[in-house]
């Protein structure tokens, strides 16, 4: 049960079914806002879907005095006409370029050191716990926040560099739309990091 106006601190943990392949199953069809007809359009819907979600969630919680709120994915997804998904071998770059979202509703000198900490570097999700304890001033050592670029394919014994890792689209979609999609309005991130997800997930 939600107790939003609750003067005790809480934590939720909220399990969304995000966008797995088959995508359109992820959105309601008045989410089909960019159509449907290849597999991009249906996993932008599914992305539009869960930003919709996420504002729902949101504002049962925005009058909170003191909020934090952190949004990840355990991994993500390689999108195209021929394939699309995760999970594949030989595993695709995209699989691994994970979000992470920080959300303070007040100024939070945790995740201003983080940030300045890992300004254009790429975060091993392996490191996740780490990163909200420090966000939620439980711990200072930002040193344990791995930036390894090492990942596990499939399982922990077959590990590789991400960076050797190729696209299953060479030419990166990084339109307009990506951009209107992905905004999770209203909430407005403290900052945002990809990550690079390794085999341990959370």
């Amino acid at each position: 049960r939600v107790t939003p106006t609750s003067p005790q601190k809480e934590a939720y943990f909220i399990h969304l079914i995000g966008s797995h392949d088959n995508y359109n199953r992820r959105y309601t069809k008045e989410f089909a806002k960019f159509g449907e007809k290849k597999m991009v359009d249906k996993y932008d819907n599914s992305i539009f879907f869960t930003d919709h979600v996420l504002s729902q969630i949101y504002a049962l919680f925005k009058k909170r005095e003191k909020l934090l709120v952190v949004y990840f994915s355990d991994h993500a997804e390689a999108v195209s006409e021929k394939r699309s998904g995760h999970g594949f071998d030989p595993a695709y770059k995209d699989e691994y370029e994970a979000p992470v979202m920080f959300y303070s509703s007040i100024p939070n000198p945790h995740l201003d050191a983080l940030k300045e900490h890992l300004s254009g570097k790429v975060v091993n999700l392996e490191s996740l716990d780490d990163m909200v304890k420090i966000a939620m001033g439980v711990s200072t050592n930002l040193q344990k926040v791995s930036t390894s670029k090492t990942v596990g394919v499939l399982s922990p014994d077959r590990q590789l560099l991400v960076d050797d890792l190729s696209f299953v689209v060479i030419i990166k979609l990084c339109s307009s739309r990506r951009y209107e999609v992905f905004r999770f309005s209203p909430l407005f991130c403290h900052f945002c990091l990809w990550t690079s997800t390794c085999y341990d997930r959370v």
